[in-house]
C-alpha cells in the first residue's frame, strides 16, 4: 500500500496550498466587493453625472442635484424642484440620489 503521493505528501491529505483554496477565494470575493464599494458603485443603480446642457431624462439617476434646487414637500412625500424638472430622493449603498419622476 502506498503511503506517500508522487508530490511527496502523504496519501488523503491536502498540500498548504490546496488547503488554502476556499480562504483564497472568499479574499479575492472580499476584495472585489471593498473594490466596488470603494469605486462608488450602487448595486441595483446606474447613476450619472448632472447633464452639461441641463436636459434630464424620466427615470434616470443622478449622484447630484444642479445648483439652484428647493426642496418641496408633496402629500407627504419630499421631493425637489429644479427649474421645470422634479427629482425623488431615494436611498441606496453608498448614500442619496436622485431620480428625475413626473410632476406630482
Amino acid at each position: 500500500m502506498r503511503t506517500r503521493s508522487r508530490r511527496g505528501t502523504p496519501v488523503g491529505r491536502r498540500t498548504r496550498q490546496e488547503n488554502l483554496g476556499p480562504r483564497r477565494a472568499s479574499a479575492n470575493a472580499a476584495a472585489a466587493t471593498s473594490s466596488a464599494y470603494n469605486a462608488g458603485v450602487a448595486a441595483g443603480a446606474a447613476i450619472a453625472s448632472a447633464p452639461p446642457g441641463g436636459v434630464y431624462y424620466m427615470g434616470a439617476n443622478y449622484a447630484v442635484l444642479p445648483a439652484g434646487c428647493m426642496s418641496t414637500p408633496v402629500q407627504g412625500t419630499s421631493y425637489w424642484l429644479c427649474g421645470n424638472t422634479w427629482f425623488r430622493p431615494l436611498y441606496g449603498a453608498n448614500g442619496v440620489y436622485y431620480q428625475v419622476v413626473p410632476t406630482p
